[in-house]
Parts: structure tokens; sequence; C-alpha cells
């Protein structure tokens, strides 16, 4: 048994085909002047494409070329969409097994370590979504470490150490800063339970969730699953 989706199939709308042109050509990392260039069509043209007013057939097919896509009649022919109700589905399928957490940026070191002072359970992500340089890399190493060791023992340092520990945390916030990248962080408080504990309370933890990001281009949410494997 399987559920059948349900499509209609239609052109896009123009504002669809301009969304999806700023898309590609984004990705392409080209601007309004050099996708006119390279499509020969005028720029003039290209930002009306991007601002959903209309566009004919050639120019669209020449924008198709442009990317080098395979259908020049892309952005000209009908599509399959889903209805209405799969895309309901498929939010609440979303919602029901993820969560969207806020992000923040580490701007002192003492953002992180208020973090490590409360969180039971870490969540590292070393790469940030993108490839990173070897020295970078034992950077971003060097801070998750700290993290994890002050966090472990944190109830043996005076305030006087733990002003340390906001310096040194601060310094290394500030060596990925000067080659471009932020230090982003969530937190999730949730409860945990096992069917093979002994002890079948639930256990009340923080998590926390701590990544690079572009500067510039941090995001405002980041998404986990709501399952936690352990």
């Amino acid at each position: 048994m399987y559920e059948q989706t349900m499509t209609e199939s239609r052109n896009m709308t123009l504002p669809e085909v301009g969304h999806l042109v700023k898309i590609l050509r984004e990705a392409h990392g080209w601007t309004q002047e050099t996708l006119a260039e390279i499509s020969g069509v005028t720029a003039r043209t290209i930002q009306r494409v991007g601002n959903g007013d209309s566009a004919s057939v050639d120019t669209r097919r020449a924008l198709a070329r442009a990317f080098e896509l395979q259908d020049i009649d892309t952005f000209n022919k009908p599509h399959d969409f889903k209805s209405e109700e799969d895309f309901k589905k498929e939010v609440e399928d979303f919602k029901r097994t993820n969560l969207v957490l806020d992000v923040s940026i580490a701007r002192k070191g003492v953002d992180l370590a208020l973090l490590a002072e409360i969180c039971d359970i870490w969540s590292f992500d070393q790469q940030g979504g993108f490839g990173i340089n070897d020295d970078i890399d034992e950077t971003v190493a060097e801070l998750f470490d700290y993290l994890l060791e002050y966090g472990d023992c944190v109830d043996l340092y005076s305030y006087s150490q733990k002003r340390g520990v906001h310096n040194d945390l601060g310094s290394l916030i500030k060596r990925l800063k000067a080659v471009g990248y932020s230090v982003c962080f969530a937190r999730r408080d949730t409860k945990l339970m096992n069917e093979r504990w002994k002890d079948q309370r639930a256990w009340s933890v923080s998590i926390g969730y701590v990544f690079l990001a572009l500067m510039g281009k941090e995001p405002k949410n980041v998404v986990v699953p709501k399952a936690i494997k352990f």
C-alpha cells in the first residue's frame, strides 16, 4: 500500500519564474548584468523577469540556454506541482519530526561559556555545511574541545578563573572572525528516556548546538530532529 501524491500540471506563475531565475543566477554567482551578457538579453529585461513581470518565449529560452538547462522550454511549459493538501501534509510531517530552534551568534567568550555551564549534551558541526581549510579546522576543534572540558568541570572554577575562560573563548571567536566565520549556537531543553534503563524516570537535559557560518550569512534558525538517538 502507498499513498498517491496528488499533483496539478500548470505553467509557473510570473513570480515563480522570476524567483527561479534569481535562484539559478545566484547559484552561479552571477549578477544581473552577467546573466544579461551571457543570455544576450538586456539587463533591464533580467530585472523585469526577476520582479515577476512578463517575458517573451524567446527571452525565457535565452535564459534557459544561459543556465545550460537541458530543456530550453523549462520556463515556458507546464510542470507538475503538488496539491495544497499534499503540501500541508508535508508541513505537518515536518513539524511532527523536527524542531526549529532560534540561533544566536557568539559575540563574546562569555556567550559560549554560559552555554557550556548549562548544557549536558553537545552537537558540534565542524564543517558548518561548507569546506574549511586545515588551519581553521584546528581552531574549531580547539574551540569545541574547550567547551566540552569546561562544561565537564565548571563547578571547580572560581569566579576569577571563569573570567579567564571567557577571555580564552573570546580569543578563539576572534580568530575565526578574522578569517570570515561566525560561531553560532542554539539550545534545546528536553527529556530523555530509554526503555533499557532500570530507573524509568525521564532525564531532563539541555542540548547545545554549535556550528560555524559565514559572516553576514548566519541563519536565524536551525532545524534539528525531535527524536534523539543514544
